[in-house]
């Protein structure tokens, strides 16, 4: 053993034993040729560089064989030893950058994720569908752009199944193609999803047995979008119009009075589609009495008001008949506030709850949502973050898969200690648990 001018360690080793042929396993004696390789070790007790040298024979047996002798502690054409492989899981396991583990090992960044790959590949690679009953689906951003990627995720394990370019039916197909092939589609009882109708009707085509669930919070954030927000804009409208007319007319105590009124309730405007979507026990003091004063200065957010309430209390319905009741008072409700303060927007967003009741009054029966698939896309998004996004697409979908591995069982576990996965296949020190 030396100690190299950069504080290396350089381990020197000579065979002891005759070589043992690769094809039949038998001791040969003759040597066709050896040739000299360094290897990185893992290292002992510091971070200082280990490197073994040692000599890979050739052997000419009796059976033919003309091949390099098999060493069990490292593998042919590899510049690392399988000590190390194992080693370099650890890091990334902690949610570290391929960045940062390449420099903890100093190694090169594509090793790591050469090793880091292989090793996903053989826990991950394979979809498995026992016991899959309830689906989320829903989309992620992947590139700038309206770039989108769709994922899969099974409710009862928190498990990522399927990830795949696109959102469109053509680019999502393939996963129902994959459960046909692994004769899963009879067993899927539900498919939560957006109000995307991409999604409800590829699960309407393809899982016969399945119904199509929307989530609470999908169907809450589009009406606050498409009838909140679009009113606030027309009472918003109304007052600068009140506003401009109000400053031509001779500045006197009754107009000052008037312009302040104006301007406070401008002021109450901001965020008032989510002070009017919220539950009034989460809300705070003073959001409490923006809201008092949005519901007595503007008719058409008074009547919009019960509507946020009435749409959760349909969520909260464990059958059929009172979640219906619940979406026709609803969607009675728009269809009276629309006609009464001529709000198409309440209009429209009655007829989609029309359209999509199926969805929506089985919500509370199913017990399901996207909310777990929505956490695992905000963790996506820290992922691609951390990484400065990822050109392997194959490799990304694989990450993903490996921080949502799912419980009882989790792949990871089937990985024993200080194991490395080599392309060859598993490898396990001799003395388990030491390494």
């Amino acid at each position: 053993m030396k100690r190299g001018a950069d504080g290396s360690i350089h381990i020197y080793l000579e065979p002891v034993c005759e070589a043992v042929c690769p094809a039949c396993g038998k001791r040969c004696s003759s040597i066709h040729e050896s040739t000299r390789r360094i290897v990185r070790d893992a290292p002992l007790m510091t971070r200082e560089r280990v490197y073994v040298h040692f000599e890979a024979r050739r052997v000419q047996c009796s059976c033919g064989c003309h091949r390099t002798e098999r060493l069990p502690w490292v593998s042919q054409r590899s510049r690392l030893t399988n000590l190390m492989i194992a080693n370099i899981p650890s890091l990334l396991r902690l949610r570290v950058s391929i960045n940062d583990a390449a420099a903890h090992d100093r190694l090169g960044w594509d090793t790591v994720k050469a090793c880091d790959k292989v090793l996903l590949k053989s826990l991950f690679q394979k979809v498995d569908f026992t016991g899959v009953k309830h689906l989320a689906i829903d989309e992620f951003a992947v590139h700038k752009g309206h770039r989108y990627a769709t994922v899969v995720m099974d409710l009862d394990t928190r498990r990522i199944l399927w990830v795949g370019k696109g959102k469109s039916r053509r680019d999502v197909e393939p996963f129902f193609e994959l459960l046909r092939q692994h004769h899963a589609s009879g067993q899927i009882q539900s498919a939560s999803c957006d109000m995307n109708a991409a999604y409800p009707r590829m699960v309407k085509d393809h899982l016969k047995g399945a119904v199509a669930v929307y989530d609470l919070f999908h169907v809450m954030a589009n009406f606050i979008k498409e009838v909140l927000t679009e009113a606030k804009t027309v009472i918003r409208e109304q007052i600068r119009k009140e506003l401009r007319k109000n400053s031509k007319i001779r500045e006197n105590e009754e107009t000052r009075e008037s312009r302040a009124g104006l301007v406070r309730k401008l002021s109450d405007l901001k965020s008032a589609e989510w002070v009017l979507a919220r539950r009034p026990d989460d809300l705070q003091v003073d959001r409490q009495e923006q809201l008092n004063r949005l519901k007595a200065d503007n008719e058409l957010l008074a009547s919009l008001y019960p509507i946020a309430d009435l749409i959760r209390r349909i969520w909260c319905c464990r059958s059929e008949v009172p979640a219906r009741e619940e979406l026709q008072k609803t969607k009675n409700l728009l269809e009276a506030a629309a006609e009464k303060h001529d709000f198409s927007p309440a209009r429209r967003f009655a007829k989609m709850l029309g359209r999509r009741a199926e969805g929506i009054v089985n919500a509370g029966k199913f017990k399901r949502g996207t909310g777990p698939l929505e956490r695992a896309n905000n963790a996506i998004k820290v992922l691609r973050r951390m990484a400065y996004g990822f050109r392997d697409f194959e490799y990304f979908v694989l990450k993903i898969k490996s921080i949502f591995p799912g419980r009882n069982p989790s792949p990871w576990r089937s990985l024993p200690d200080y194991a490395a996965v080599l392309k060859s296949g598993l490898w396990v020190p001799a003395f388990p648990g030491i390494p």
